[in-house]
Protein backbone atom coordinates (compact mmCIF):
# COMPACT_ATOMS: atom_id res chain seq x y z
CA UNK A 1 0.00 0.00 0.00
CA UNK A 2 1.34 3.39 -0.98
CA UNK A 3 2.26 5.75 1.84
CA UNK A 4 -0.54 8.14 2.83
CA UNK A 5 0.46 11.81 2.87
CA UNK A 6 -1.02 14.88 4.50
CA UNK A 7 -2.23 15.89 1.06
CA UNK A 8 -4.09 12.58 0.77
CA UNK A 9 -5.79 13.14 4.12
CA UNK A 10 -6.76 16.63 3.00
CA UNK A 11 -8.30 15.22 -0.18
CA UNK A 12 -10.35 12.69 1.77
CA UNK A 13 -11.60 15.51 3.98
CA UNK A 14 -12.86 17.46 0.94
CA UNK A 15 -16.37 16.31 -0.01
CA UNK A 16 -16.33 18.04 -3.39
CA UNK A 17 -13.08 16.29 -4.29
CA UNK A 18 -14.44 12.92 -3.16
CA UNK A 19 -17.61 13.31 -5.20
CA UNK A 20 -15.65 14.16 -8.34
CA UNK A 21 -12.82 11.60 -8.06
CA UNK A 22 -13.50 8.58 -5.85
CA UNK A 23 -16.63 6.79 -7.01
CA UNK A 24 -17.00 4.77 -10.20
CA UNK A 25 -20.32 3.99 -11.88
CA UNK A 26 -21.41 1.95 -14.90
CA UNK A 27 -23.89 4.00 -16.94
CA UNK A 28 -26.14 2.06 -19.30
CA UNK A 29 -24.49 1.05 -22.58
CA UNK A 30 -21.16 2.63 -21.59
CA UNK A 31 -17.95 1.53 -19.91
CA UNK A 32 -17.23 2.36 -16.30
CA UNK A 33 -16.42 5.97 -15.54
CA UNK A 34 -15.71 8.10 -12.53
CA UNK A 35 -18.82 9.77 -11.13
CA UNK A 36 -18.83 13.55 -11.44
CA UNK A 37 -22.02 15.41 -10.44
CA UNK A 38 -23.83 16.74 -13.49
CA UNK A 39 -25.74 20.03 -13.65
CA UNK A 40 -28.96 18.56 -12.17
CA UNK A 41 -27.19 16.80 -9.32
CA UNK A 42 -25.18 19.94 -8.54
CA UNK A 43 -28.32 22.09 -8.68
CA UNK A 44 -30.03 19.93 -6.07
CA UNK A 45 -27.05 19.88 -3.68
CA UNK A 46 -26.28 23.57 -4.05
CA UNK A 47 -29.92 24.62 -3.64
CA UNK A 48 -30.38 22.51 -0.52
CA UNK A 49 -27.10 23.71 0.99
CA UNK A 50 -27.79 27.35 0.18
CA UNK A 51 -31.39 27.43 1.41
CA UNK A 52 -30.77 24.94 4.23
CA UNK A 53 -33.85 22.80 3.88
CA UNK A 54 -34.24 19.08 4.46
CA UNK A 55 -37.27 17.95 2.46
CA UNK A 56 -37.17 18.32 -1.30
CA UNK A 57 -39.62 17.26 -4.01
CA UNK A 58 -38.24 17.36 -7.53
CA UNK A 59 -40.51 17.10 -10.58
CA UNK A 60 -38.27 16.81 -13.61
CA UNK A 61 -37.71 15.67 -17.18
CA UNK A 62 -36.37 12.28 -18.18
CA UNK A 63 -32.79 11.08 -17.93
CA UNK A 64 -31.40 13.77 -15.62
CA UNK A 65 -29.34 11.38 -13.50
CA UNK A 66 -30.92 12.49 -10.23
CA UNK A 67 -31.25 8.95 -8.85
CA UNK A 68 -27.61 8.13 -9.59
CA UNK A 69 -26.52 11.32 -7.88
CA UNK A 70 -28.56 10.59 -4.78
CA UNK A 71 -27.10 7.08 -4.49
CA UNK A 72 -23.55 8.48 -4.68
CA UNK A 73 -24.32 11.27 -2.20
CA UNK A 74 -25.81 8.71 0.21
CA UNK A 75 -22.77 6.41 -0.15
CA UNK A 76 -20.40 9.29 0.58
CA UNK A 77 -22.53 10.23 3.58
CA UNK A 78 -22.52 6.75 5.14
CA UNK A 79 -18.76 6.40 4.63
CA UNK A 80 -17.62 9.82 5.81
CA UNK A 81 -20.25 11.33 8.11
CA UNK A 82 -18.67 11.94 11.50
CA UNK A 83 -19.76 9.46 14.18
CA UNK A 84 -21.40 7.21 11.58
CA UNK A 85 -24.77 5.57 12.31
CA UNK A 86 -26.29 6.90 9.09
CA UNK A 87 -29.16 4.78 7.79
CA UNK A 88 -30.04 5.68 4.19
CA UNK A 89 -33.22 4.30 2.63
CA UNK A 90 -34.23 3.99 -1.02
CA UNK A 91 -37.82 3.49 -2.22
CA UNK A 92 -38.34 2.81 -5.93
CA UNK A 93 -41.15 1.86 -8.30
CA UNK A 94 -40.21 -1.82 -7.89
CA UNK A 95 -38.02 -3.62 -5.40
CA UNK A 96 -35.78 -4.83 -8.24
CA UNK A 97 -35.07 -1.25 -9.26
CA UNK A 98 -34.25 -0.44 -5.65
CA UNK A 99 -31.87 -3.40 -5.62
CA UNK A 100 -30.18 -1.97 -8.73
CA UNK A 101 -29.39 1.17 -6.76
CA UNK A 102 -27.95 -0.85 -3.88
CA UNK A 103 -25.83 -2.69 -6.46
CA UNK A 104 -24.68 0.68 -7.83
CA UNK A 105 -23.49 1.72 -4.35
CA UNK A 106 -21.79 -1.67 -3.85
CA UNK A 107 -19.94 -1.34 -7.18
CA UNK A 108 -18.75 2.16 -6.28
CA UNK A 109 -17.51 0.92 -2.89
CA UNK A 110 -15.79 -2.17 -4.31
CA UNK A 111 -14.15 -0.12 -7.06
CA UNK A 112 -12.32 1.97 -4.49
CA UNK A 113 -9.67 -0.76 -4.22
CA UNK A 114 -9.65 -1.86 -7.88
CA UNK A 115 -6.14 -1.99 -9.44
CA UNK A 116 -7.20 0.41 -12.20
CA UNK A 117 -8.44 3.07 -9.75
CA UNK A 118 -6.20 6.16 -9.84
CA UNK A 119 -6.62 6.56 -6.08
CA UNK A 120 -6.50 2.90 -5.11
CA UNK A 121 -4.30 3.70 -2.12
CA UNK A 122 -7.00 6.01 -0.74
CA UNK A 123 -9.60 3.38 -1.43
CA UNK A 124 -7.64 0.86 0.60
CA UNK A 125 -7.53 3.36 3.45
CA UNK A 126 -11.29 3.82 3.24
CA UNK A 127 -11.90 0.06 3.19
CA UNK A 128 -9.66 -0.39 6.21
CA UNK A 129 -11.66 2.16 8.17
CA UNK A 130 -15.09 1.29 6.79
CA UNK A 131 -15.42 -2.47 6.51
CA UNK A 132 -18.55 -3.87 4.87
CA UNK A 133 -19.99 -6.29 7.42
CA UNK A 134 -23.35 -7.11 5.75
CA UNK A 135 -23.88 -7.40 2.03
CA UNK A 136 -27.03 -8.60 0.27
CA UNK A 137 -29.27 -7.35 -2.53
CA UNK A 138 -31.31 -5.04 -0.30
CA UNK A 139 -28.85 -3.96 2.42
CA UNK A 140 -25.26 -2.77 2.78
CA UNK A 141 -24.00 -2.34 6.34
CA UNK A 142 -20.59 -1.02 7.49
CA UNK A 143 -18.75 -1.39 10.76
CA UNK A 144 -19.25 2.29 11.66
CA UNK A 145 -22.96 1.58 12.15
CA UNK A 146 -24.00 3.14 8.84
CA UNK A 147 -26.09 1.35 6.24
CA UNK A 148 -27.98 1.61 2.96
CA UNK A 149 -31.29 -0.17 2.40
CA UNK A 150 -34.00 -0.52 -0.21
CA UNK A 151 -37.60 -1.52 0.48
CA UNK A 152 -41.11 -0.77 -0.74
CA UNK A 153 -41.60 1.40 2.36
CA UNK A 154 -39.88 2.08 5.68
CA UNK A 155 -42.79 2.19 8.10
CA UNK A 156 -41.51 1.76 11.64
CA UNK A 157 -37.84 2.23 10.70
CA UNK A 158 -35.53 5.08 11.66
CA UNK A 159 -33.60 6.70 8.81
CA UNK A 160 -31.24 9.64 8.51
CA UNK A 161 -31.95 10.08 4.83
CA UNK A 162 -34.68 8.79 2.51
CA UNK A 163 -34.69 8.86 -1.27
CA UNK A 164 -37.95 8.14 -3.14
CA UNK A 165 -37.04 7.50 -6.77
CA UNK A 166 -39.60 7.71 -9.57
CA UNK A 167 -42.01 9.25 -7.09
CA UNK A 168 -44.36 10.52 -9.79
CA UNK A 169 -44.80 7.07 -11.28
CA UNK A 170 -45.28 5.43 -7.87
CA UNK A 171 -48.02 7.92 -6.98
CA UNK A 172 -49.70 7.29 -10.34
CA UNK A 173 -49.26 3.53 -10.78
CA UNK A 174 -49.43 2.34 -7.17
CA UNK A 175 -51.63 4.70 -5.14
CA UNK A 176 -52.21 2.02 -2.51
CA UNK A 177 -48.56 2.46 -1.44
CA UNK A 178 -49.06 6.18 -0.94
CA UNK A 179 -50.12 5.85 2.67
CA UNK A 180 -47.11 3.68 3.50
CA UNK A 181 -44.70 6.05 1.76
CA UNK A 182 -46.14 9.08 3.52
CA UNK A 183 -45.93 7.16 6.81
CA UNK A 184 -42.30 6.36 5.96
CA UNK A 185 -41.59 10.10 6.08
CA UNK A 186 -42.28 9.89 9.80
CA UNK A 187 -39.28 7.54 10.06
CA UNK A 188 -36.97 10.44 9.22
CA UNK A 189 -36.22 12.96 12.01
CA UNK A 190 -36.93 16.56 11.07
CA UNK A 191 -33.23 17.44 10.97
CA UNK A 192 -32.54 14.70 8.38
CA UNK A 193 -33.09 14.45 4.64
CA UNK A 194 -35.98 13.32 2.43
CA UNK A 195 -35.82 13.67 -1.33
CA UNK A 196 -38.66 12.64 -3.66
CA UNK A 197 -37.95 12.93 -7.38
CA UNK A 198 -39.25 11.79 -10.72
CA UNK A 199 -41.15 12.53 -13.89
CA UNK A 200 -44.69 13.52 -12.92
CA UNK A 201 -47.60 11.31 -13.95
CA UNK A 202 -51.29 11.43 -13.25
CA UNK A 203 -52.33 15.06 -13.70
CA UNK A 204 -53.40 17.05 -10.67
CA UNK A 205 -53.75 14.17 -8.26
CA UNK A 206 -51.65 11.79 -6.19
CA UNK A 207 -49.37 12.30 -3.20
CA UNK A 208 -46.44 13.49 -5.34
CA UNK A 209 -48.56 16.26 -6.85
CA UNK A 210 -49.94 17.16 -3.42
CA UNK A 211 -46.43 17.29 -1.94
CA UNK A 212 -45.25 19.55 -4.75
CA UNK A 213 -48.25 21.82 -4.21
CA UNK A 214 -47.40 21.96 -0.50
CA UNK A 215 -43.82 22.87 -1.40
CA UNK A 216 -44.98 25.73 -3.62
CA UNK A 217 -46.64 27.29 -0.56
CA UNK A 218 -43.37 27.22 1.40
CA UNK A 219 -41.37 30.47 1.32
CA UNK A 220 -38.43 29.91 -1.02
CA UNK A 221 -36.04 32.14 0.89
CA UNK A 222 -35.31 32.75 4.54
CA UNK A 223 -35.84 30.53 7.57
CA UNK A 224 -38.07 27.52 7.05
CA UNK A 225 -39.15 24.71 9.35
CA UNK A 226 -37.03 21.64 8.45
CA UNK A 227 -40.17 19.53 8.03
CA UNK A 228 -41.59 21.85 5.38
CA UNK A 229 -41.23 20.78 1.77
CA UNK A 230 -39.48 22.80 -0.89
CA UNK A 231 -39.55 22.14 -4.59
CA UNK A 232 -36.74 22.12 -7.16
CA UNK A 233 -38.19 21.94 -10.68
CA UNK A 234 -35.78 20.65 -13.32
CA UNK A 235 -36.96 21.70 -16.79
CA UNK A 236 -35.67 19.98 -19.93
CA UNK A 237 -34.27 23.23 -21.41
CA UNK A 238 -31.80 23.53 -18.52
CA UNK A 239 -30.18 20.24 -19.52
CA UNK A 240 -26.95 21.15 -21.39
CA UNK A 241 -27.08 18.03 -23.56
CA UNK A 242 -30.64 18.55 -24.78
CA UNK A 243 -29.70 20.52 -27.87
CA UNK A 244 -28.94 19.87 -31.56
CA UNK A 245 -26.33 22.46 -32.32
CA UNK A 246 -25.38 23.57 -35.82
CA UNK A 247 -28.84 23.08 -37.38
CA UNK A 248 -30.36 25.77 -39.60
CA UNK A 249 -33.23 27.91 -38.38
CA UNK A 250 -35.51 27.01 -41.30
CA UNK A 251 -35.60 23.40 -40.09
CA UNK A 252 -38.03 24.39 -37.32
CA UNK A 253 -41.69 23.60 -38.03
CA UNK A 254 -44.25 26.41 -37.88
CA UNK A 255 -46.11 25.00 -34.87
CA UNK A 256 -42.81 24.80 -32.99
CA UNK A 257 -42.09 28.45 -33.83
CA UNK A 258 -45.45 29.41 -32.33
CA UNK A 259 -44.86 27.22 -29.24
CA UNK A 260 -41.45 28.70 -28.45
CA UNK A 261 -42.67 32.25 -29.11
CA UNK A 262 -45.33 31.56 -26.46
CA UNK A 263 -42.75 30.23 -24.02
CA UNK A 264 -40.67 33.36 -24.39
CA UNK A 265 -43.60 35.77 -24.28
CA UNK A 266 -45.54 34.16 -21.42
CA UNK A 267 -42.75 32.65 -19.30
CA UNK A 268 -39.55 34.43 -20.29
CA UNK A 269 -38.02 31.14 -21.48
CA UNK A 270 -35.70 31.79 -24.39
CA UNK A 271 -34.31 28.65 -26.05
CA UNK A 272 -31.53 28.34 -28.62
CA UNK A 273 -32.26 27.00 -32.08
CA UNK A 274 -30.44 23.81 -31.12
CA UNK A 275 -32.72 23.32 -28.09
CA UNK A 276 -35.80 23.99 -30.20
CA UNK A 277 -34.77 21.41 -32.78
CA UNK A 278 -33.97 18.87 -30.07
CA UNK A 279 -37.45 19.38 -28.60
CA UNK A 280 -39.06 19.14 -32.03
CA UNK A 281 -37.30 15.82 -32.62
CA UNK A 282 -38.68 14.46 -29.34
CA UNK A 283 -42.20 15.62 -30.21
CA UNK A 284 -42.12 13.90 -33.61
CA UNK A 285 -40.79 10.63 -32.24
CA UNK A 286 -43.42 10.63 -29.46
CA UNK A 287 -46.36 11.45 -31.74
CA UNK A 288 -46.98 15.09 -30.85
CA UNK A 289 -46.27 17.80 -28.31
CA UNK A 290 -48.96 16.61 -25.88
CA UNK A 291 -47.13 13.30 -25.59
CA UNK A 292 -43.93 14.92 -24.30
CA UNK A 293 -45.41 17.45 -21.88
CA UNK A 294 -44.94 15.13 -18.92
CA UNK A 295 -41.64 13.60 -20.07
CA UNK A 296 -39.94 16.89 -20.95
CA UNK A 297 -41.91 19.73 -19.35
CA UNK A 298 -40.93 23.29 -20.23
CA UNK A 299 -43.02 24.68 -17.38
CA UNK A 300 -44.57 23.29 -14.23
CA UNK A 301 -48.03 23.73 -15.75
CA UNK A 302 -47.06 21.38 -18.57
CA UNK A 303 -46.01 18.74 -16.05
CA UNK A 304 -49.34 19.01 -14.21
CA UNK A 305 -51.48 19.12 -17.37
CA UNK A 306 -49.72 16.40 -19.36
CA UNK A 307 -52.07 13.69 -20.66
CA UNK A 308 -52.46 10.91 -18.11
CA UNK A 309 -51.22 7.54 -19.31
CA UNK A 310 -54.16 5.15 -19.42
CA UNK A 311 -56.66 7.99 -18.91
CA UNK A 312 -60.23 6.77 -19.41
CA UNK A 313 -61.87 10.09 -20.19
CA UNK A 314 -58.83 12.32 -20.75
CA UNK A 315 -58.95 12.36 -24.57
CA UNK A 316 -62.65 13.22 -24.54
CA UNK A 317 -62.22 16.10 -22.10
CA UNK A 318 -59.24 17.43 -24.06
CA UNK A 319 -61.53 17.49 -27.10
CA UNK A 320 -64.24 19.32 -25.12
CA UNK A 321 -61.72 21.96 -24.07
CA UNK A 322 -60.57 22.48 -27.66
CA UNK A 323 -64.20 22.96 -28.76
CA UNK A 324 -64.92 25.54 -26.06
CA UNK A 325 -67.32 23.27 -24.18
CA UNK A 326 -65.83 24.17 -20.79
CA UNK A 327 -67.42 27.58 -20.29
CA UNK A 328 -69.77 29.80 -18.33
CA UNK A 329 -73.49 29.17 -18.85
CA UNK A 330 -76.83 29.45 -17.08
CA UNK A 331 -78.79 26.23 -16.51
CA UNK A 332 -82.17 25.96 -18.26
CA UNK A 333 -85.06 27.23 -16.16
CA UNK A 334 -87.57 24.70 -17.50
CA UNK A 335 -85.53 21.53 -16.98
CA UNK A 336 -84.83 19.69 -13.70
CA UNK A 337 -81.41 19.41 -12.09
CA UNK A 338 -80.06 16.31 -10.36
CA UNK A 339 -77.16 15.22 -8.20
CA UNK A 340 -75.16 12.03 -8.70
CA UNK A 341 -73.09 10.67 -5.85
CA UNK A 342 -70.23 8.43 -4.87
CA UNK A 343 -70.47 7.57 -1.18
CA UNK A 344 -67.22 7.54 0.78
CA UNK A 345 -67.72 5.43 3.90
CA UNK A 346 -64.06 5.68 4.89
CA UNK A 347 -62.77 8.31 2.46
CA UNK A 348 -64.12 10.93 0.10
CA UNK A 349 -67.72 11.59 -0.89
CA UNK A 350 -68.11 13.10 -4.37
CA UNK A 351 -71.16 14.74 -5.94
CA UNK A 352 -71.94 16.19 -9.39
CA UNK A 353 -74.78 18.64 -10.04
CA UNK A 354 -76.07 17.84 -13.53
CA UNK A 355 -78.82 18.95 -15.91
CA UNK A 356 -79.56 16.63 -18.83
CA UNK A 357 -80.81 19.04 -21.50
CA UNK A 358 -82.44 17.57 -24.62
CA UNK A 359 -79.45 16.05 -26.45
CA UNK A 360 -76.62 17.37 -24.25
CA UNK A 361 -75.57 17.12 -20.65
CA UNK A 362 -74.83 20.23 -18.61
CA UNK A 363 -72.42 19.65 -15.72
CA UNK A 364 -73.10 22.58 -13.40
CA UNK A 365 -71.11 22.10 -10.19
CA UNK A 366 -69.21 19.58 -8.08
CA UNK A 367 -68.37 18.71 -4.50
CA UNK A 368 -65.74 16.46 -2.94
CA UNK A 369 -65.21 16.28 0.81
CA UNK A 370 -64.38 13.70 3.44
CA UNK A 371 -65.03 13.02 7.10
CA UNK A 372 -68.46 14.69 7.07
CA UNK A 373 -71.85 13.52 8.32
CA UNK A 374 -74.91 13.22 6.08
CA UNK A 375 -76.28 16.45 7.58
CA UNK A 376 -73.29 18.33 6.17
CA UNK A 377 -73.99 17.13 2.64
CA UNK A 378 -77.69 17.88 3.06
CA UNK A 379 -76.75 21.46 3.97
CA UNK A 380 -74.54 21.66 0.89
CA UNK A 381 -77.43 20.52 -1.31
CA UNK A 382 -79.59 23.29 0.12
CA UNK A 383 -76.76 25.76 -0.57
CA UNK A 384 -76.80 24.67 -4.21
CA UNK A 385 -80.57 25.14 -4.34
CA UNK A 386 -80.20 28.70 -3.07
CA UNK A 387 -77.26 29.39 -5.40
CA UNK A 388 -79.08 28.19 -8.52
CA UNK A 389 -82.54 29.35 -7.34
CA UNK A 390 -84.32 26.02 -7.81
CA UNK A 391 -84.91 22.72 -6.08
CA UNK A 392 -82.83 19.70 -6.89
CA UNK A 393 -85.33 17.27 -8.36
CA UNK A 394 -83.59 14.06 -7.36
CA UNK A 395 -80.44 12.83 -5.63
CA UNK A 396 -79.12 9.63 -7.24
CA UNK A 397 -76.95 7.58 -4.88
CA UNK A 398 -74.92 4.52 -5.87
CA UNK A 399 -75.95 1.02 -4.79
CA UNK A 400 -74.11 1.29 -1.45
CA UNK A 401 -76.17 4.33 -0.51
CA UNK A 402 -78.68 1.98 1.08
CA UNK A 403 -76.04 -0.03 2.93
CA UNK A 404 -75.75 0.62 6.64
CA UNK A 405 -72.48 2.08 7.82
CA UNK A 406 -70.75 -0.12 10.40
CA UNK A 407 -69.78 2.83 12.60
CA UNK A 408 -73.06 4.78 12.54
CA UNK A 409 -75.53 1.94 12.04
CA UNK A 410 -77.40 3.96 9.39
CA UNK A 411 -77.23 4.20 5.63
CA UNK A 412 -76.49 7.32 3.58
CA UNK A 413 -80.13 7.37 2.46
CA UNK A 414 -81.37 7.29 6.06
CA UNK A 415 -78.86 9.96 7.07
CA UNK A 416 -79.99 12.31 4.31
CA UNK A 417 -83.67 11.77 5.13
CA UNK A 418 -83.02 12.55 8.81
CA UNK A 419 -81.15 15.68 7.67
CA UNK A 420 -84.25 16.94 5.87
CA UNK A 421 -83.85 15.70 2.30
CA UNK A 422 -87.32 14.51 1.14
CA UNK A 423 -87.63 10.75 0.80
CA UNK A 424 -89.22 10.97 -2.64
CA UNK A 425 -86.22 12.89 -4.01
CA UNK A 426 -83.68 10.17 -3.21
CA UNK A 427 -83.09 7.23 -5.54
CA UNK A 428 -80.54 4.42 -5.24
CA UNK A 429 -79.06 3.26 -8.54
CA UNK A 430 -78.77 -0.56 -8.56
CA UNK A 431 -75.31 -1.99 -8.90
CA UNK A 432 -74.14 -2.65 -12.46
CA UNK A 433 -72.91 -6.13 -13.31
CA UNK A 434 -69.67 -4.65 -14.69
CA UNK A 435 -67.99 -1.34 -13.85
CA UNK A 436 -67.10 -0.91 -17.53
CA UNK A 437 -70.78 -0.76 -18.48
CA UNK A 438 -71.14 2.61 -16.82
CA UNK A 439 -67.68 3.78 -17.89
CA UNK A 440 -68.32 3.02 -21.54
CA UNK A 441 -71.73 4.73 -21.45
CA UNK A 442 -70.16 7.80 -19.85
CA UNK A 443 -67.59 7.85 -22.64
CA UNK A 444 -70.52 8.08 -25.04
CA UNK A 445 -72.11 10.91 -23.06
CA UNK A 446 -69.07 13.11 -22.44
CA UNK A 447 -68.70 14.26 -26.10
CA UNK A 448 -72.19 15.77 -25.90
CA UNK A 449 -71.49 17.40 -22.54
CA UNK A 450 -70.82 20.98 -21.51
CA UNK A 451 -68.95 21.67 -18.25
CA UNK A 452 -69.43 24.92 -16.39
CA UNK A 453 -66.15 26.71 -15.62
CA UNK A 454 -66.95 26.11 -11.95
CA UNK A 455 -66.27 22.41 -12.59
CA UNK A 456 -62.74 23.32 -13.73
CA UNK A 457 -61.78 25.42 -10.70
CA UNK A 458 -59.53 24.08 -7.97
CA UNK A 459 -60.80 24.68 -4.44
CA UNK A 460 -59.50 25.11 -0.94
CA UNK A 461 -60.50 22.32 1.43
CA UNK A 462 -59.34 22.66 5.05
CA UNK A 463 -56.59 25.02 3.99
CA UNK A 464 -55.31 22.88 1.10
CA UNK A 465 -55.90 23.43 -2.59
CA UNK A 466 -57.45 20.38 -4.25
CA UNK A 467 -57.84 19.65 -7.99
CA UNK A 468 -61.11 20.54 -9.68
CA UNK A 469 -63.82 18.01 -10.38
CA UNK A 470 -63.06 18.13 -14.10
CA UNK A 471 -59.33 17.66 -13.50
CA UNK A 472 -60.10 14.57 -11.45
CA UNK A 473 -62.36 13.17 -14.13
CA UNK A 474 -59.60 13.90 -16.65
CA UNK A 475 -57.01 12.09 -14.48
CA UNK A 476 -59.10 8.95 -13.88
CA UNK A 477 -57.12 6.10 -15.39
CA UNK A 478 -56.80 2.36 -15.74
CA UNK A 479 -53.99 -0.11 -15.30
CA UNK A 480 -53.41 -3.56 -16.70
CA UNK A 481 -53.41 -6.42 -14.21
CA UNK A 482 -52.70 -10.08 -14.87
CA UNK A 483 -54.73 -12.93 -13.44
CA UNK A 484 -54.58 -16.59 -14.50
CA UNK A 485 -52.27 -15.67 -17.39
CA UNK A 486 -54.85 -13.22 -18.71
CA UNK A 487 -54.48 -9.46 -18.78
CA UNK A 488 -57.33 -7.31 -17.51
CA UNK A 489 -57.85 -3.55 -17.52
CA UNK A 490 -58.90 -2.18 -14.16
CA UNK A 491 -59.67 1.41 -13.09
CA UNK A 492 -57.24 2.70 -10.48
CA UNK A 493 -58.67 3.74 -7.14
CA UNK A 494 -56.97 6.98 -6.15
CA UNK A 495 -57.74 10.65 -5.52
CA UNK A 496 -59.42 11.06 -8.90
CA UNK A 497 -61.65 8.00 -8.77
CA UNK A 498 -64.38 9.36 -6.49
CA UNK A 499 -65.46 12.12 -8.86
CA UNK A 500 -65.28 9.63 -11.73
CA UNK A 501 -67.44 7.15 -9.82
CA UNK A 502 -69.99 9.87 -9.10
CA UNK A 503 -70.13 10.65 -12.83
CA UNK A 504 -70.53 6.93 -13.53
CA UNK A 505 -73.58 6.94 -11.23
CA UNK A 506 -75.17 9.32 -13.75
CA UNK A 507 -74.35 6.99 -16.65
CA UNK A 508 -75.67 3.92 -14.82
CA UNK A 509 -78.90 5.72 -13.89
CA UNK A 510 -79.32 6.69 -17.53
CA UNK A 511 -78.70 3.11 -18.69
CA UNK A 512 -81.36 1.80 -16.32
CA UNK A 513 -83.95 4.32 -17.55
CA UNK A 514 -84.12 6.24 -14.30
CA UNK A 515 -84.02 9.55 -16.20
CA UNK A 516 -86.93 8.61 -18.49
CA UNK A 517 -90.62 9.25 -17.97
CA UNK A 518 -93.34 11.86 -17.62
CA UNK A 519 -93.62 15.20 -19.39
CA UNK A 520 -89.85 15.57 -19.55
CA UNK A 521 -87.74 12.86 -21.18
CA UNK A 522 -83.97 12.55 -21.41
CA UNK A 523 -83.30 11.69 -25.05
CA UNK A 524 -79.87 11.24 -26.56
CA UNK A 525 -80.87 10.27 -30.08
CA UNK A 526 -81.24 6.54 -29.39
CA UNK A 527 -84.54 4.65 -29.50
CA UNK A 528 -85.46 4.45 -25.83
CA UNK A 529 -88.87 2.78 -26.27
CA UNK A 530 -87.52 -0.75 -25.85
CA UNK A 531 -85.60 0.30 -22.78
CA UNK A 532 -88.74 1.69 -21.14
CA UNK A 533 -90.30 -1.77 -20.96
CA UNK A 534 -87.69 -2.94 -18.49
CA UNK A 535 -86.57 0.41 -17.15
CA UNK A 536 -86.69 1.08 -13.44
CA UNK A 537 -89.38 3.64 -12.81
CA UNK A 538 -88.08 7.10 -12.30
CA UNK A 539 -88.86 9.20 -9.24
CA UNK A 540 -92.43 10.38 -8.75
CA UNK A 541 -91.88 13.83 -10.22
CA UNK A 542 -91.09 12.19 -13.58
CA UNK A 543 -94.01 9.77 -13.63
CA UNK A 544 -97.42 10.57 -15.12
Amino acid sequence: MREITKEDIALLGDQEWRLNNLYYIRPKNTARCVFKPNWAQRTIRETKNRQRFRRACIPKGRQFGVSTGEVMFALDDVLFRKNGNIAAGIIDITLDQGKDKIAMAKYAYDSLVAPWHEYQHLGELIHAGRKLVSDNTTTLRWDNGSSMHTAMSFVGKTLKRLHVSDAGKIAYADPQRSGEIIESFESVPKDCDILCEGVHYGGKSGWFYNTCREALNTPQEGHVDPTQWRMIFLEWWKHPEYSLDGAAKFDLDEDMVVYFEGLEKNHGIKCTIGQKLWYQTRCKSAGGRNAVYGQYPSTLAEAWNAPVEGAIYGDLITSLRSKGRVKDFTPHRDLPIFTFWDIGHFDETAIWLVQPATQEVLWIDWLAESGQAASHYADRMREWERKYDRQISCHFLPHDGARKNFASGTSAVEGLIRAGIPTHSIQVVPRASDVWEGINRLRELIPRSVFHVECDRARMVRGDEVPSGLNRLESYHKKVTEFANTQHEKPVHDGSSHMADAARTFAEAEIKGMLTGGAWTWHDGRDVRKRRKTAIKGPSFLRR
